[in-house]
Protein backbone atom coordinates (compact mmCIF):
# COMPACT_ATOMS: atom_id res chain seq x y z
CA UNK A 1 0.00 0.00 0.00
CA UNK A 2 1.52 3.25 -0.85
CA UNK A 3 0.38 6.62 0.95
CA UNK A 4 0.90 9.80 -0.03
CA UNK A 5 1.17 12.83 1.79
CA UNK A 6 1.38 16.60 0.56
CA UNK A 7 1.97 19.54 2.42
CA UNK A 8 3.35 20.04 5.83
CA UNK A 9 2.82 17.94 8.12
CA UNK A 10 4.45 17.09 11.93
CA UNK A 11 5.26 13.58 12.85
CA UNK A 12 5.48 13.31 16.79
CA UNK A 13 8.03 10.31 18.80
CA UNK A 14 9.58 7.52 16.74
CA UNK A 15 8.16 6.14 13.50
CA UNK A 16 8.71 3.08 11.63
CA UNK A 17 8.74 2.91 7.74
CA UNK A 18 8.62 -0.09 6.06
CA UNK A 19 9.69 -0.34 1.73
CA UNK A 20 11.10 2.88 0.30
CA UNK A 21 10.35 6.60 1.32
CA UNK A 22 9.69 8.16 -1.78
CA UNK A 23 9.91 12.21 -2.79
CA UNK A 24 8.60 13.77 -5.42
CA UNK A 25 10.93 14.40 -8.34
CA UNK A 26 10.79 16.00 -11.85
CA UNK A 27 13.70 14.78 -14.25
CA UNK A 28 12.89 16.61 -17.07
CA UNK A 29 12.45 20.07 -15.95
CA UNK A 30 12.60 22.93 -18.90
CA UNK A 31 13.90 26.34 -17.75
CA UNK A 32 12.17 29.28 -19.06
CA UNK A 33 11.48 33.06 -19.66
CA UNK A 34 14.48 35.69 -18.80
CA UNK A 35 13.08 37.03 -15.24
CA UNK A 36 11.55 36.18 -12.17
CA UNK A 37 7.92 36.31 -13.32
CA UNK A 38 8.75 33.77 -16.81
CA UNK A 39 10.45 31.67 -15.19
CA UNK A 40 9.37 27.66 -14.84
CA UNK A 41 7.92 27.21 -11.14
CA UNK A 42 9.73 23.99 -9.85
CA UNK A 43 7.06 21.74 -8.27
CA UNK A 44 8.98 18.96 -6.94
CA UNK A 45 11.60 18.37 -4.33
CA UNK A 46 14.45 16.76 -6.93
CA UNK A 47 14.38 19.06 -10.23
CA UNK A 48 16.45 17.57 -13.01
CA UNK A 49 16.60 20.75 -15.67
CA UNK A 50 16.97 18.76 -19.15
CA UNK A 51 16.63 21.74 -21.41
CA UNK A 52 16.77 25.52 -21.27
CA UNK A 53 19.20 28.74 -23.45
CA UNK A 54 21.40 31.14 -22.07
CA UNK A 55 20.01 33.04 -19.05
CA UNK A 56 16.78 31.00 -19.16
CA UNK A 57 15.21 29.90 -15.65
CA UNK A 58 13.93 27.98 -12.95
CA UNK A 59 11.95 29.67 -9.66
CA UNK A 60 11.50 28.27 -6.42
CA UNK A 61 7.98 27.95 -4.94
CA UNK A 62 6.84 29.98 -2.27
CA UNK A 63 7.99 29.21 1.25
CA UNK A 64 5.29 27.05 3.61
CA UNK A 65 7.65 25.55 6.00
CA UNK A 66 10.76 27.19 7.08
CA UNK A 67 13.61 24.53 7.74
CA UNK A 68 11.80 21.52 6.20
CA UNK A 69 11.01 22.11 2.47
CA UNK A 70 14.54 21.37 0.95
CA UNK A 71 14.71 21.52 -3.16
CA UNK A 72 17.29 20.12 -5.11
CA UNK A 73 17.74 21.35 -8.63
CA UNK A 74 20.47 20.05 -10.86
CA UNK A 75 21.65 21.27 -14.48
CA UNK A 76 23.94 18.63 -15.09
CA UNK A 77 23.18 18.31 -18.98
CA UNK A 78 22.62 22.11 -19.40
CA UNK A 79 25.57 23.76 -21.47
CA UNK A 80 24.77 26.99 -20.40
CA UNK A 81 23.91 29.43 -17.67
CA UNK A 82 20.76 29.32 -16.32
CA UNK A 83 19.18 31.38 -13.64
CA UNK A 84 17.69 30.17 -10.67
CA UNK A 85 15.20 32.92 -8.95
CA UNK A 86 13.23 32.64 -5.11
CA UNK A 87 10.03 33.32 -5.42
CA UNK A 88 8.51 36.98 -5.42
CA UNK A 89 10.15 39.03 -2.12
CA UNK A 90 12.58 36.19 -1.44
CA UNK A 91 15.81 36.35 -1.33
CA UNK A 92 18.67 33.53 -2.00
CA UNK A 93 21.84 33.55 0.21
CA UNK A 94 24.75 31.17 -1.47
CA UNK A 95 28.12 30.87 -0.32
CA UNK A 96 27.33 32.74 3.21
CA UNK A 97 26.52 35.82 0.97
CA UNK A 98 22.76 37.44 0.56
CA UNK A 99 21.43 38.48 -2.84
CA UNK A 100 19.00 40.71 -3.20
CA UNK A 101 15.29 40.44 -3.21
CA UNK A 102 14.01 38.57 -5.73
CA UNK A 103 17.89 38.62 -7.41
CA UNK A 104 18.36 35.30 -9.21
CA UNK A 105 21.44 32.89 -9.10
CA UNK A 106 23.73 32.24 -11.83
CA UNK A 107 23.97 28.39 -12.05
CA UNK A 108 27.14 27.12 -14.35
CA UNK A 109 26.43 24.90 -17.11
CA UNK A 110 27.41 20.79 -16.65
CA UNK A 111 27.50 21.01 -12.97
CA UNK A 112 27.08 17.17 -11.99
CA UNK A 113 25.24 18.16 -8.49
CA UNK A 114 22.67 19.51 -6.64
CA UNK A 115 22.00 23.19 -5.66
CA UNK A 116 20.30 22.28 -2.18
CA UNK A 117 17.85 25.36 -1.61
CA UNK A 118 16.31 25.44 2.10
CA UNK A 119 14.25 27.94 3.60
CA UNK A 120 15.92 29.90 6.56
CA UNK A 121 13.23 32.52 7.44
CA UNK A 122 9.89 33.43 5.24
CA UNK A 123 11.64 35.24 2.75
CA UNK A 124 15.01 33.58 2.79
CA UNK A 125 16.77 30.40 0.76
CA UNK A 126 20.17 29.11 2.29
CA UNK A 127 21.59 27.50 -0.93
CA UNK A 128 24.31 24.87 -0.38
CA UNK A 129 26.13 22.80 -3.48
CA UNK A 130 26.43 18.83 -3.02
CA UNK A 131 29.59 17.25 -4.46
CA UNK A 132 29.92 17.22 -7.68
CA UNK A 133 30.41 13.77 -9.68
CA UNK A 134 33.36 14.74 -11.38
CA UNK A 135 36.48 17.15 -10.52
CA UNK A 136 34.51 20.37 -11.08
CA UNK A 137 34.61 24.04 -9.35
CA UNK A 138 32.32 25.73 -7.84
CA UNK A 139 28.11 25.47 -9.13
CA UNK A 140 28.07 29.17 -8.28
CA UNK A 141 29.25 31.52 -11.50
CA UNK A 142 31.53 34.05 -10.86
CA UNK A 143 32.48 32.46 -7.52
CA UNK A 144 35.34 30.17 -9.24
CA UNK A 145 37.66 29.36 -11.79
CA UNK A 146 35.40 27.68 -15.60
CA UNK A 147 34.65 24.13 -15.19
CA UNK A 148 36.97 22.68 -17.14
CA UNK A 149 40.07 24.76 -16.10
CA UNK A 150 43.07 22.64 -16.03
CA UNK A 151 44.65 22.05 -12.62
CA UNK A 152 43.10 22.11 -9.20
CA UNK A 153 43.21 21.51 -5.55
CA UNK A 154 41.42 20.15 -3.09
CA UNK A 155 41.36 21.92 0.23
CA UNK A 156 39.09 20.96 2.95
CA UNK A 157 37.90 18.07 1.09
CA UNK A 158 36.86 20.90 -1.38
CA UNK A 159 37.94 20.94 -4.94
CA UNK A 160 39.00 24.13 -6.18
CA UNK A 161 39.48 24.42 -9.98
CA UNK A 162 42.05 26.38 -11.61
CA UNK A 163 43.71 27.70 -8.63
CA UNK A 164 47.35 27.26 -7.87
CA UNK A 165 49.79 26.50 -4.67
CA UNK A 166 52.17 29.39 -3.85
CA UNK A 167 54.02 29.18 -0.33
CA UNK A 168 55.01 32.49 0.63
CA UNK A 169 58.28 33.15 3.17
CA UNK A 170 57.42 37.04 3.61
CA UNK A 171 54.50 39.65 3.48
CA UNK A 172 52.93 39.99 0.19
CA UNK A 173 50.38 42.28 -1.32
CA UNK A 174 48.18 40.64 -4.14
CA UNK A 175 47.46 43.17 -7.29
CA UNK A 176 45.05 44.20 -8.50
CA UNK A 177 44.97 41.42 -11.42
CA UNK A 178 45.30 38.92 -9.58
CA UNK A 179 42.55 36.28 -9.79
CA UNK A 180 42.94 33.70 -6.70
CA UNK A 181 45.16 30.69 -5.50
CA UNK A 182 46.24 28.56 -2.64
CA UNK A 183 48.53 30.01 -0.33
CA UNK A 184 50.57 28.26 1.69
CA UNK A 185 53.29 30.05 4.72
CA UNK A 186 55.07 28.55 7.65
CA UNK A 187 57.35 31.57 8.54
CA UNK A 188 56.07 32.87 11.84
CA UNK A 189 54.75 36.82 11.34
CA UNK A 190 54.13 37.15 7.62
CA UNK A 191 51.32 39.04 6.92
CA UNK A 192 49.12 38.66 3.55
CA UNK A 193 47.35 42.01 2.37
CA UNK A 194 44.53 41.73 0.18
CA UNK A 195 44.52 43.67 -3.07
CA UNK A 196 42.22 46.12 -4.79
CA UNK A 197 39.57 45.79 -6.68
CA UNK A 198 40.76 41.74 -7.64
CA UNK A 199 37.76 40.46 -10.12
CA UNK A 200 34.48 39.39 -8.60
CA UNK A 201 35.02 35.98 -7.68
CA UNK A 202 38.83 35.86 -6.72
CA UNK A 203 39.12 32.80 -4.36
CA UNK A 204 41.49 32.78 -1.83
CA UNK A 205 42.57 30.21 0.84
CA UNK A 206 45.61 30.49 3.16
CA UNK A 207 46.92 27.79 5.07
CA UNK A 208 49.52 27.89 8.01
CA UNK A 209 51.86 24.30 7.00
CA UNK A 210 54.24 25.57 10.29
CA UNK A 211 54.53 22.75 12.78
CA UNK A 212 52.44 23.14 15.98
CA UNK A 213 52.57 26.07 17.80
CA UNK A 214 55.25 27.34 15.29
CA UNK A 215 54.06 30.06 13.20
CA UNK A 216 51.10 32.82 13.08
CA UNK A 217 50.62 33.53 9.99
CA UNK A 218 47.74 36.71 9.29
CA UNK A 219 45.49 38.32 6.77
CA UNK A 220 45.14 41.85 6.51
CA UNK A 221 42.38 44.28 4.67
CA UNK A 222 44.26 46.79 1.60
CA UNK A 223 43.44 50.17 1.34
CA UNK A 224 39.56 50.45 0.89
CA UNK A 225 38.52 46.80 1.47
CA UNK A 226 36.47 45.73 3.63
CA UNK A 227 36.57 41.90 5.29
CA UNK A 228 33.52 40.03 6.28
CA UNK A 229 32.63 37.35 7.62
CA UNK A 230 32.72 34.93 11.12
CA UNK A 231 35.40 32.76 12.40
CA UNK A 232 34.76 30.62 15.83
CA UNK A 233 33.02 33.33 17.78
CA UNK A 234 34.58 36.25 16.23
CA UNK A 235 32.78 38.23 13.75
CA UNK A 236 33.94 40.86 11.60
CA UNK A 237 32.99 43.72 9.36
CA UNK A 238 35.98 46.29 8.62
CA UNK A 239 39.47 46.95 7.93
CA UNK A 240 41.45 44.95 10.48
CA UNK A 241 43.55 41.73 10.68
CA UNK A 242 42.80 38.24 10.96
CA UNK A 243 45.49 36.49 12.93
CA UNK A 244 45.94 32.68 13.34
CA UNK A 245 46.86 32.51 16.93
CA UNK A 246 50.28 31.35 17.02
CA UNK A 247 50.08 29.34 20.51
CA UNK A 248 47.06 27.06 19.55
CA UNK A 249 48.09 26.86 15.20
CA UNK A 250 48.18 23.50 13.82
CA UNK A 251 49.49 22.89 10.57
CA UNK A 252 46.37 23.09 7.86
CA UNK A 253 45.15 25.63 10.09
CA UNK A 254 43.43 28.31 6.84
CA UNK A 255 40.89 30.80 6.07
CA UNK A 256 38.94 31.20 2.70
CA UNK A 257 38.38 34.13 1.43
CA UNK A 258 36.17 35.15 -1.90
CA UNK A 259 35.64 39.08 -3.14
CA UNK A 260 32.95 40.69 -4.52
CA UNK A 261 34.20 43.70 -6.27
CA UNK A 262 31.52 45.67 -6.60
CA UNK A 263 31.49 46.10 -3.09
CA UNK A 264 35.09 46.33 -2.41
CA UNK A 265 34.66 43.60 0.79
CA UNK A 266 36.45 40.05 0.82
CA UNK A 267 34.18 37.55 2.48
CA UNK A 268 35.56 34.99 4.48
CA UNK A 269 33.52 31.56 3.77
CA UNK A 270 35.12 29.29 6.41
CA UNK A 271 38.46 28.39 8.39
CA UNK A 272 39.77 26.32 10.32
CA UNK A 273 41.93 26.73 13.60
CA UNK A 274 41.69 29.69 16.27
CA UNK A 275 41.82 33.06 14.63
CA UNK A 276 41.84 36.49 15.83
CA UNK A 277 40.46 39.92 14.15
CA UNK A 278 42.24 43.44 15.62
Amino acid sequence: MTTTIKGARTIANDQTLSGNLLFSSSVSVAAAGTTQGTATLLTSQYNIITSGTLNQGVILPPISSVGAQTVYVSTGSIAVNLKLYPGTGASLQPLQLELATNAALTMVPFYEGFYICVPVSSTGWSVSLSPPIANQTSGIAGFSAPVGATGFSAVNGTIVAGLSITNKTANFTFSNNQNGGVYTCSTDGVVLSTGINNATGSHFFFINTAAAGAAAIAVTNGTGITLVGTVGAVSFNGAGTLTNTKATALPGDYVEFVQDASTVKWYCLGSKGLWAFA
